[in-house]
Order: structure tokens, then C-alpha cells, then sequence
């Protein structure tokens, strides 16, 4: 059961790691938008715009590719714990005899 556990950790910091360039990337964009910024001409150029969406796309992407591994390896994990368990249940049945009623 170590290896779920070795990948929950490495899926959690790969997430992590996603949101933190994401949240950076959007912090880099506002700051150039505000140095940049020109009243007579507020909104950002297509460039910034299509940046900000490429970046929230590509965040979307990482998260939703991290979730399903998540979740495959939650799924295997419960496999194998549900198998260990019906073998035991099965080792155990067979250390008890069966009577018949009368």
C-alpha cells in the first residue's frame, strides 16, 4: 500500500505546483497590464488576452489530467484492499469447521 501513497503524494504536489505557475503567470500578466496601462486604451492587446487563456486552459488540462490519476489510483487501491480483504475472509472461513444441523 506504500505506492498509492508514494503517488497521491507526487499527484498533490504536481497540482500544487500547477496552481503556483498559473496564480504566478496571472500575476505577471496583471503587473505588465498595469505598467502598461493606457487610459485611452484599457483593454489589454490580444496577445495578453489570448496569454491569460492559453494559461487558464492549460491549468484546466493539468488539473483534470491530475484528478484522473487520482482517481485510477484511488480506484486501485481500493482493489487491492478489497482483495486482501476477501483473501483473509476466505483464509479465515477455512480455519473453521462446518457442522452440519440436525
Amino acid at each position: 500500500m506504500n505506492a498509492p501513497t508514494d503517488e497521491l503524494t507526487r499527484i498533490a504536489n504536481s497540482s500544487r505546483d500547477a496552481v503556483a505557475a498559473a496564480v504566478n503567470a496571472w500575476a505577471e500578466a496583471a503587473q505588465r497590464y498595469a505598467a502598461d496601462f493606457d487610459a485611452r486604451h484599457p483593454v489589454p492587446d490580444a496577445a495578453e488576452t489570448q496569454a491569460a487563456v492559453d494559461t487558464a486552459y492549460d491549468l484546466a488540462g493539468k488539473l483534470l489530467a491530475e484528478q484522473h490519476a487520482f482517481a485510477t489510483t484511488i480506484v486501485a487501491a481500493n482493489k487491492e484492499a478489497a482483495e486482501a480483504t476477501f483473501e483473509r475472509f476466505r483464509t479465515l472461513g477455512a480455519s473453521f469447521p462446518v457442522s452440519a444441523a440436525a
